[in-house]
């Protein structure tokens, strides 16, 4: 059965347009006051797994470089990066510029001692298709001078846009961060196929401007292409198995480090707990020592014998006059006066005057008034029974 030409309408993602190969890019001695020059391999002829089309190929001979008098050069097909531009291209099986010319920008400077110093760059390539051939399972076509088989999407013919030199080929949808997924092209394009039917659901789901739009469910599409449904399931489930394995991954990763954080935040918590409470005893050491040095002070100065100071002691507690852990040196000085002035005021501490041994005359002329006094004097000082 012949393929059949029909006329076919689709919006597309602009990123779905780029198609990336590795770039061979060399450079000729740069010549003083003129702009640094070399030659590029845009794309090779080779097939590629386009992330939108699948498996995909440009006929070299079917692209239409008429659009541009110099053909340009970006970054990551970004227009805002301008690399350079050449004035010629060759086509042998591949896409070819002998010789490109880089401008004098900081886009262009960059790549330029990166690609000297090899940085691997890729090349990836503009095109808007004209018309797409559909290759099915078991059939096969020559493309660029090799025979390949189905399935496979092949550009026959179409419009040259750009070239970029890219850090990664913007091949795959996640790689293509220039446009947004909103950023569309309408495209209107012939496409070569089977008139039975028996193209790929990519196919049958483009709008024909000619035609009403062809809607069915789930149970219709399986009935007219079970191969297609079956192709389709196993290749979604296997693309969410890896989804699904990669997350397991990352959340078996990220438990990992979370145990590993708790762990160093329980040790950390510990050693902040040891550290402070070295610092609260080494604190509460120097305020006692402190509220010690002024009592002993004190006392030593007060006329309370020696056998008190412990009973003095115990009415004052230095623990009082700490606020917010701040020892009120002042204040507590203070107490201690206050203190020793109570102890003083309710007895006389001061020694008493003892009588010498002396002749019975003098003894004759003693006061026994006097006498009875020192006595009850000196036994107050005895403990009681």
């Amino acid at each position: 059965m012949e393929k059949v030409i029909s006329k076919e309408q689709k919006q597309v993602p602009k990123s779905a347009l780029f198609f990336a190969d590795t770039a061979v890019v060399e450079f000729a001695n740069a010549v003083e006051g003129e702009l640094k020059k070399g030659s590029m391999l845009l794309y090779s002829g080779s097939k590629v797994d386009h992330w939108y089309w699948g498996k995909t190929i440009i006929d070299v001979e079917g692209i239409d470089f008429s659009q541009h008098k110099k053909y340009p050069i970006l970054e990551n097909h970004d227009t805002d990066k301008k690399i350079g531009f050449s004035d010629k291209v060759e086509l042998n099986k591949n896409v070819f510029f002998p010789e490109i010319k880089l401008l004098s920008n900081a886009h262009a400077e960059e790549f330029y001692n990166n690609a000297r110093e090899g940085f691997p760059y890729q090349a990836s390539i503009s095109i808007r298709p004209t018309l797409l051939e559909r290759v099915e399972k078991e059939e096969s076509t020559e493309v660029n001078g090799m025979k390949l088989k189905g399935p496979l999407t092949v550009f026959r013919k179409s419009l040259f846009r750009e070239g970029s030199i890219c850090v990664h080929g913007v091949d795959t949808k996640t790689d293509s961060s220039v446009f947004a997924e909103s950023d569309v092209d309408n495209l209107e394009y012939e496409i070569l196929s089977f008139s039975d039917g028996t193209q790929s659901l990519s196919d049958h789901i483009l709008t024909n401007p000619n035609q009403e739009d062809v809607i069915m469910d789930l149970k219709e599409l399986k009935e007219k292409y079970p191969n297609l449904v079956t192709e389709v399931e196993n290749s979604v489930k296997e693309e969410m198995t890896k989804v699904v394995e990669q997350k397991d991954k990352e959340i078996s990763d990220l438990q990992t480090q979370v145990a590993s954080l708790s762990d160093e935040k329980t040790d950390s918590a510990k050693r902040i707990a040891d550290l402070e409470k070295r610092e609260a005893i080494r604190t509460e050491k120097e305020m006692k020592a402190s509220a010690d040095s002024v009592l002993q002070e004190k006392l030593s100065l007060s006329k309370i014998p020696q056998r008190l100071h412990e009973k003095v002691t115990k009415h004052i507690n230095y623990s009082e006059y700490v606020k917010e852990g701040v020892f009120d040196k002042a204040e507590f000085t203070k107490a201690v006066d206050d203190e020793i002035k109570d102890w003083e005021s309710n007895f006389d501490f001061s020694e008493p005057v003892v009588k010498g041994i002396t002749t019975h005359k003098e003894i004759d002329n003693v006061d026994q008034s006097d006498s009875d006094a020192d006595v009850d004097r000196l036994m107050s000082y005895l403990p009681k029974q």
